[in-house]
């Protein structure tokens, strides 16, 4: 009787982000591999991207390493690319926050995305790092390595569409 319990539990267990104070539903946070790696445990060699729903919509949290002060930020206008070729971008930040080296941010995202992003993966995005007046750009690829042997890179795709559908639905 006590493993059926235990077994509930871990079924209805779902993902939480918190935004300031506030928790919200959210997807599995997702690692894409910046464009030219082929390892997530390299240093600074992904974008982590998790989705929440919030009560009035939806949003895009994005987090990356490399930072070393709260002066650098994942900001301006980013650029989503979706599997059918579709492109839209994000241009309402949230939120940001800046934590052991690593730049968070949250982008608001339309009833219009979300229905897109049900439909289709994200291929990649496109984003910058804004720091002391100038800015970086970067690319983000789904892509992620499903090997773990040395030198080996097995290319994986995570169902960004499947993610928010189930988050949304």
């Amino acid at each position: 009787m006590v493993f059926t319990l235990f077994l509930s539990l871990i079924s209805f267990s779902q993902n939480i982000v918190y935004i300031g104070t506030k928790a919200y539903p959210a997807t599995e946070t997702r690692s894409f591999l910046k464009k030219g790696q082929y390892a997530s445990y390299s240093y600074n060699s992904t974008l982590e991207v998790t989705f929440a729903k919030r009560v009035n919509g939806g949003c895009i949290m994005l987090s990356t390493g490399g930072v070393f002060s709260e002066d650098q930020s994942i900001g301006g206008t980013i650029l989503i690319y979706l599997s059918n070729g579709e492109t839209f971008s994000l241009s309402t930040r949230l939120h940001k926050d800046f934590a052991d080296e690593k730049t968070t941010v949250v982008y608001a995202l339309s009833s219009i995305q979300i229905q897109k992003l049900k439909l289709y993966d994200i291929s990649k995005i496109r984003y910058y790092i804004i720091s002391f007046g100038g800015k970086s750009g970067y690319t983000a690829e789904n892509r992620y390595n499903k090997s773990y042997k040395p030198g080996v890179y097995d290319q994986g795709v995570y169902r960004t569409s499947e993610d928010v559908a189930s988050l949304f639905d």
